[in-house]
């Protein structure tokens, strides 16, 4: 927008001590807007030719930088946004010029109102699951502070939140670094908006901590086969067995076996769009888990819900002798460790799981290269 910028007095109007309002005019293209600068001056001490106050009259020194410094405000603010090609209204010059605060930033600024508003914008695009996680920060995060602005968000904010997440929730590190992941994925929105300016977290470290990921042994899994072909095994163990094993066999997650349909299966392929990142995968069917489709039915798995699953998953390790807490996600570490064990190259396997990166594959390539250590270690007795 191409703007000009002048200054002239209100001559129509006089106050009670015979003072012109001195005016700031924004001309552009065929509007025209005007506005107080909070200056006034006698008609006589105005100086049309320079847009000034003559020296003699009174506070004549302060008033003219008062102006200058508008202008030189409005100037520098034309310039930047016609530079970076941003569109601009009169409103967003006034608020900058004058160092006034829309209503609509105020609004923004509210850090609940503005990731409210961020959760339902994305409620098509991520998971539920993943939305479910964002309202749940919000509501935890309240219990810290009933109130809070971008402007309260800082170093010593989040020190004293991490503070109370450890000492009274008794959050262990990963949850905390959990819940400073959704508050950053919220705050970038926000810098990306140019509602915040600076990233709090720029300063602050978040730490973590390495999570042992449990995995099963081939011998283990094998066992596990065999029990699930037991007739010692009663119906409800061999249900959550059947779909926890082909889990293993093809490393879904949880939520992708639950949604699995007979139309994912198409010529010896699994294809599927992955719930959590939404991206296309297509995995070949091995013999083992071929073997537990059960061509019949539309939905392909009874699948319980994730807690009563890993409830059985205990006791049918404790059936099968296997001195390890199993959980559903233990299927998805098994398919990704025995497979490497077996020779697939890393790359395949980064795709069969959907990894969007190879170095999220390469921590499985690491446990196995523990395994392998922790097993030669056995020679040293020798």
């Amino acid at each position: 927008m191409q703007t000009l910028i002048t200054l002239r007095i209100r001559t129509n109007y006089l106050n009670i001590e015979g003072e012109a309002s001195v005016l700031l005019v924004l001309h552009a293209i065929d509007t025209k807007k005007v506005y107080q600068t909070g200056v006034y001056v006698k008609p006589e001490h105005w100086q049309i030719k320079t847009k000034t106050i003559n020296h003699r009259a009174k506070n004549a020194f302060h008033n003219n930088q008062v102006l200058t410094n508008l202008i030189s405000r409005a100037n520098n603010f034309i310039f930047d946004q016609n530079y970076k090609k941003i569109e601009f209204s009169f409103q967003d010059l006034e608020n900058y010029v004058f160092e006034k605060k829309p209503a609509i930033v105020e609004l923004k600024s509210d850090y609940y109102k503005f990731a409210l508003d961020y959760i339902e914008f994305k409620k098509n695009i991520f998971s539920s699951e993943h939305i479910k996680g964002l309202n749940t920060e919000i509501t935890k995060l309240k219990k810290f502070k009933e109130t809070l602005c971008f402007e309260d968000i800082n170093y010593n904010f989040l020190k004293d939140y991490e503070f109370y997440m450890n000492e009274t929730l008794k959050n262990r590190i990963n949850t905390i670094h959990k819940s400073f992941k959704r508050m950053k994925a919220i705050i970038n929105e926000a810098i990306r908006q140019r509602i915040v300016k600076e990233n709090p977290f720029s300063t602050y470290q978040v730490k973590t901590e390495k999570t042992n990921r449990a995995f099963l042994e081939i011998s283990e899994l094998k066992e596990l086969q065999k029990l699930y072909l037991s007739p010692d095994l009663n119906d409800k163990l061999k249900n959550v067995l059947h779909y926890f094993l082909f889990a293993c066999f093809t490393g879904l997650r949880f939520t992708d076996i639950q949604r699995l349909k007979k139309e994912n299966i198409k010529q010896g392929f699994i294809e599927l769009i992955i719930h959590k990142t939404g991206e296309y995968i297509r995995i070949p069917l091995s013999d083992p888990a071929a073997a537990l489709l059960d061509p019949g039915g539309e939905i392909l798995f009874n699948v319980l819900t994730n807690q009563k699953t890993n409830d059985y998953l205990k006791l049918i390790a404790l059936q099968a002798k296997i001195n390890k807490t199993l959980t559903f996600h233990t299927a998805r570490h098994s398919f990704a460790t025995i497979s490497i064990l077996q020779g697939i190259p890393l790359e395949v396997i980064s795709k069969l799981m959907g990894h969007n990166e190879l170095k999220t594959t390469q921590i499985y390539a690491r446990i196995v290269d523990l395994k392998k250590v922790s097993e030669m270690a056995k020679w040293n007795d020798f």
